[in-house]
């Protein structure tokens, strides 16, 4: 049996088509073109889909596929007309907007622990909850819209079904995580009523394929669609991470850590990590940052221009004590979601070259993840094993200064695409199927962490905290 997986993440369109026979057949990416880019935090619905599809079609070149699984950001807010149609843009997790009323919510520790407690979110502008308090203070009227996420919208334009899976609504902050209901009183403070909100359903739930959209992609119509999934939780099923003591930790546009929690939700004594549904039952422990490659991109572009990374990487060296790097260029997320700090280089001295503040920047960013990788040992445990994903691994030196930082040995997926694999397997369960035996078992690499790099880095992130500490 095969699946198409298509994938609408923060930086780029992905397509997989993926057999139970043979594992992964063939998958391409790119960035999104037109009015949707990386790092404004917004979308164009249409577009992302029109790019999205004709991807899935080039991918599967007349080849057959027996379902289709979605993967989407968790977090996004797109207000649609009656008719479907969009009227707004996608809001990201990574749009900001909403700070202000997150700062005032953030006034009362009380209230933001009860909503914490009752939604598994941190009171964030990430959160659509937020984003559509902060649209109705703006003026705008949400009495007659359909207030959906990218994941739904991308459905309704394939199968003409407004659904969306609860682990993803799980993610807004209108749903009770541990009651699994969207709550009615959070509704009320955002201005919406339930009717406005796409249906929940569970992830076994499918939705045949339009005829126009089966003819585009020369699949048969009726071909089942799954409801989209968050990459965040479909990356746990493709690195095979859903067993107790294993942490996924993701180093791409952001940064996420992740421990599967099957029995109970977890929740951190003060609000740091959050709890989700996973999409195949239980719960979902983690915390996230909000910068990573967008930081390391920022400065290769003001550092470098135009060389590319490959010509970069042997010029980088390890320990040599450069200027800190408070990795905030697109708000925070984790440990503290405050959102409204800023970037910053700290202990900047003129003897510091431009490549000295490129490897800080690759430091800052670990640094903020090991703050959050305390964060979530604290509320859970410390994982047994760790699977390393995402644009790090690019970087032979950036992957290795990652496991001195952990001071953990980090296990290399074989894909490096773990949340679209995750979605193909998804629909292979759905369609009763079990994905091909070695997909995702198998580890290209273990990387060893350096017990005198470590002690070097942990004598850096004392350093670090202070200023953190500093709010600078």
């Amino acid at each position: 049996m095969r699946i198409l997986a298509l994938e609408a993440s923060t930086s780029n369109v992905k397509a997989l088509l993926y057999s139970s026979e043979t594992g992964l057949l063939r998958m391409r990416q790119h960035p999104y073109s037109g009015k949707t880019h990386v790092g404004c935090g917004r979308q164009d619905a249409e577009e992302v889909f029109c790019q999205l599809l004709l991807l899935g079609r080039q991918v599967l070149e007349g080849e057959r596929a027996e379902a289709i699984a979605l993967s989407v950001t968790w977090h996004s807010l797109l207000l649609c007309g009656r008719e479907g149609n969009p009227v707004s843009p996608v809001y990201l997790w990574n749009d900001p907007e909403a700070e202000p009323v997150c700062r005032e919510l953030r006034r009362d520790p009380g209230l933001c622990d009860r909503l914490y407690r009752r939604t598994g979110t941190i009171v964030n502008p990430c959160f659509p909850l937020y984003k559509l308090i902060w649209l109705k203070r703006q003026g705008k009227s949400l009495d007659t819209v359909l207030v959906r996420g990218m994941g739904s919208y991308l459905l309704w334009k394939l199968t003409g079904a407004w659904a969306v899976m609860d682990s993803m609504a799980s993610g807004t902050g209108l749903f009770g995580v541990t009651e699994k209901f969207w709550d009615g009183e959070l509704l009320a403070k955002a201005g919406i009523r339930e009717s406005q909100l796409s249906e929940i359903v569970p992830y076994t739930r499918t939705f045949p394929l339009k005829p126009e959209m089966a003819k585009y992609l020369g699949l048969p119509p009726g071909t089942p669609v799954l409801p989209a999934a968050a990459d965040g939780g479909l990356d746990q099923i493709g690195a095979d991470a859903m067993g107790p003591g294993i942490m996924t930790m993701s180093v791409g546009t952001s940064g996420s850590l992740r421990m599967s929690t099957l029995e109970t939700p977890r929740f951190a004594a003060v609000p740091s990590t959050w709890c989700y549904l996973s999409p195949v039952g239980g719960w979902l422990s983690g915390i996230g940052t909000s910068g990573c490659c967008n930081c390391v991109e920022w400065m290769k572009e003001r550092i470098y221009g135009t060389r590319t990374y490959e010509e970069i990487e042997p010029t980088l060296r390890e320990r040599e004590g450069g200027p800190f790097f408070m990795p905030f260029l697109f708000g925070e997320r984790g440990p503290e979601w405050g959102a409204g700090r800023q970037g910053a280089f700290l202990g900047l001295r003129a003897e510091h070259s431009g490549k000295d503040l490129y490897v800080s920047v690759l430091e800052g960013v670990l640094l903020n993840l090991f703050q959050c990788y305390q964060a979530l040992c604290k509320a859970n445990s410390v994982p047994e094993n760790i699977k390393l994903s995402g644009g790090v691994l690019n970087s032979p030196f950036w992957r290795q200064m990652c496991a001195d930082i952990m001071g953990h040995d980090l296990e290399v997926n074989a894909n490096k695409n773990s949340s679209l694999v995750g979605a193909a397997k998804l629909g292979l369960q759905v369609m009763g199927e079990a994905g091909h035996p070695d997909e995702g078992m198998k580890n290209q690499e273990v990387i060893r962490y350096r017990e005198e790099f470590h002690q070097y880095y942990m004598e850096r992130y004392e350093k670090y905290l202070r200023y953190f500490e500093l709010g600078v």
